[in-house]
């Protein structure tokens, strides 16, 4: 009997390969019919997820991976690997593994706060040209996320998108960007999450 403790953090899919010899030393497994099991390991968690496995060579191959929201307890896991042959099931050996995280296969819903900046350099509005707001689009990789007109008082005005999400559709990390609208009589300049809009002189 072998016994596999592995980390799985959490993440879409995992592949967990356990090489072996052969049992008894004489033969490997490419070219032989074999099949093989995931189960919960006696007194551990109830099995919340669907496995595949696949023998290549001298590996075993257990495989989570689904379409759907399914999630796997964390806890300890066996494994059984049979031999067929002749249409029969010959035992060939088993093994655990631990789960010590719970792993979540489904549409990745991680998301964070984005604060955007807005500073005013124009005197404290001394010429009556700044706007009451200012309309901001959040970008994430080119697509429009977020939108708000921001607002404050002072110079200094501030927003925070709330519930941003972190990755696309292919569970690619976002790249932000934020874009205000254009404000007439005022250079605009974004770094980061800040905007600075300077009045521009006007000839007298």
């Amino acid at each position: 009997m072998y016994k596999y403790d592995i980390e799985i953090t959490r993440g879409q899919t995992f592949d967990l390969e356990i090489g072996f010899d052969a049992q008894d030393g004489s033969f490997p497994l490419s070219g032989k019919k074999a099949k093989a099991q995931v189960r919960p390991a006696p007194g551990s968690t109830t099995l919340s997820a669907a496995f595949s496995t696949e023998i290549s060579g001298s590996t075993l191959v257990i495989r989570l991976t689904s379409d759907q929201t399914v999630e796997l307890q964390a806890g300890k896991y066996a494994y059984d690997v049979w031999l067929v042959e002749s249409g029969f099931k010959k035992p060939y050996l088993g093994g655990e593994f631990l789960v010590k995280e719970r792993v979540t296969i489904a549409e990745n819903t991680e998301t964070r706060s984005v604060t955007v900046t807005v500073v005013w350099d124009d005197d404290s509005d001394s010429s009556g040209s700044r706007p009451e707001a200012l309309h901001v689009d959040l970008f994430g990789s080119g697509t429009l996320l977020k939108s708000a007109a921001i607002t404050g008082t002072g110079d200094t005005w501030t927003h925070t998108f709330t519930k941003v999400p972190v990755y696309d559709d292919e569970d690619n990390v976002y790249t932000y960007a934020v874009v205000p609208e254009e404000v007439a009589g005022y250079l605009t300049d974004v770094t980061g999450f800040t905007i600075t809009e300077e009045l521009l002189e006007t000839e007298e």
